[in-house]
């Protein structure tokens, strides 16, 4: 059987509130952790994921975390940032934080007392020098990140996570 990938848009952040597209790399609002939540509790393939992909914006780290931690935490799950799958547009709050910041962030954006699974297991190997760069030169590709879970075909159900157009 081919594997199931289930498509997940970032819950509200800062930057959806009053157009403030000024905050860089924005983080969740207190309605969109709500909003996690609420998919967390709806959502009912938990038990057939087996891996997760999201964008290395915090916002996404955070709904993928909050959303799915249950699922997070078992050890035969994956969670992989694919930058292939970040926002496109220049704006700053589209813009991601370098990769050794975002890695001393991530304990803050997938760890507190809702979430119970280790930072360390958030794969930061594919963010590159100049990830976050939103140069013209620069190949961002739609969707690009299903190559990427090309070698996890295998799998049963891979939940995806990836940035739609605000």
């Amino acid at each position: 059987m081919p594997p199931i990938v289930y498509l997940v848009r970032h819950a509200e952040g800062e930057h959806n509130v009053n157009d403030s597209h000024h905050i860089r790399d924005a983080l969740l609002t207190d309605k969109g952790k709500e909003q996690c939540f609420q998919l967390r509790d709806r959502f009912p393939y938990h038990d057939d994921i087996s891996l997760v992909l999201a964008s290395p914006l915090r916002r996404t780290i955070q709904t993928a975390s909050y959303a799915f931690a249950s699922v997070l935490k078992k050890s035969n799950v994956a969670f992989v940032l694919v930058p292939q799958a970040q926002e496109i547009s220049a704006l700053a709050c589209d813009v991601g934080q370098e990769r050794s910041v975002l890695e001393e962030e991530l304990p803050n954006l997938t760890t507190n007392e809702l979430l119970d699974f280790d930072s360390v297991k958030v794969d930061t190997t594919l963010l590159e020098d100049g990830w976050n760069s939103k140069a013209q030169h620069t190949k961002i590709v739609s969707f690009a990140a299903l190559r990427s879970a090309k070698h996890h075909t295998a799998r049963r159900h891979i939940c995806l996570r990836l940035v739609g157009p605000v």
